[in-house]
């Protein structure tokens, strides 16, 4: 299989914040990799995220269901996921997560760091 037909995951971490890129292709299947990767680092107390979709074009619906409750779990321990959606990237996504899961979002990485320092979560 090719790695554009994959979905890819990149993690890095800088000091207390976490930004997660998944680029690639996503297939139904795709969410239990997403599952596994978001719920290992909230299990490992990493409550400041920032996501990016890459080259993604679209999610299923569970992915969606499953973006939205674990923004809601991250909130209530007190942390926060954020987006950066890059003018030059599909708005699908982005638009989506922002306009009916009210996620907030960042046109580049910097920025949305720039959220996290100084506050507590």
């Amino acid at each position: 299989m090719t790695d554009e037909r994959r979905l890819k995951v990149e993690i890095t971490e800088q000091k207390s914040i976490t930004t997660v890129i998944f680029s690639g292709k996503y297939k139904p299947l795709s969410i239990i990799l997403m599952r596994e990767i978001i719920n290992a680092l909230i299990r490992n107390n990493r409550l400041k995220l920032i996501i990016q979709f890459g080259n993604l074009t679209e999610l299923d619906k569970s992915a969606y269901d499953y973006l939205e409750s674990v923004h809601n779990e991250v909130a209530r321990l007190g942390g926060s996921i954020v987006l950066i959606c890059p003018s030059d990237q599909p708005k699908g996504i982005c638009s989506q997560l922002k306009q009916k899961y009210h996620f907030l979002s960042f046109p580049n990485f910097e920025e949305a760091r720039r959220f996290f320092i100084g506050r507590e979560f």
